[in-house]
């Protein structure tokens, strides 16, 4: 989870600082760049016999700076609701059918728009980052011969952005993506299997520095 918070910072701080170069007067038209931060919902669904989990509602939000054609966001999303089929786990030797299912991915997503008009636009995604869930229902004491309590993956996810603006401070788009995951659940119910994903974004824009035209 570290490395992942800091590779985030880093190519934020990285993206910010390039937006900031360009020589010249005032008059010159440098390249603009702004916040970005929205509020995204959605459904996850997985494939293969990662279906054993079912699909389940997700709720998240993003953040990050944007240029006229690119984006980089860190991306944060939970899902929850119970599993419809128990699954089993192997802990010391012994197998638990568990149904609790509290889960989410945390990474960094880089979008290339690709199309652009007045309020639409169209772009390429692709992120990456942790993936996983916890199998615990209570506390964590109540759960000790269960642990570790999380199942956890690196996930590699790939889609498109739509996005329309009412106005420079507002949009709302959807995010349909597929993500590359895998599942160790070693000596358990086999988790083999990717996932679908699409979200509701809706968020708005703010400017980082002056812009000139």
């Amino acid at each position: 989870m570290k490395w992942v918070i800091t590779i985030m910072i880093f190519l934020l701080l990285r993206l910010a600082c390039s937006g900031q170069q360009g020589g010249g007067t005032p008059s010159d038209k440098l390249p603009k760049y702004w916040g970005n931060f929205a509020f995204t919902a959605g459904v996850w669904a997985p494939t293969s016999r990662l279906k054993v989990l079912g699909t389940h509602p997700s709720l998240g939000m993003q953040g990050g700076i944007r240029t006229e054609k690119d984006e980089l966001d860190a991306n944060l999303s939970l899902r929850f609701v119970r599993t419809p089929h128990d699954y089993r786990v192997l802990r010391d030797d012994s197998l638990y059918s568990r149904h609790g299912f509290l889960g989410g991915y945390i990474g960094l997503d880089y979008t290339h728009f690709f199309y652009q008009e007045t309020h639409f636009q169209l772009g390429l995604m692709a992120g990456a980052g942790y993936d996983g869930f916890t199998i615990g229902n209570g506390s964590d004491d109540d759960n000790y011969y269960l642990r570790p309590l999380d199942i956890g993956s690196f996930n590699f996810n790939l889609g498109l952005r739509l996005s329309y603006s009412f106005k420079p401070s507002l949009y709302i788009g959807l995010l349909p993506r597929y993500n590359f995951i895998h599942y160790d659940n070693k000596g358990g119910t086999s988790l083999v299997g990717n996932a679908f994903s699409i979200d509701f974004v809706i968020g708005g824009n703010f400017f980082l520095a002056p812009q000139y035209r």
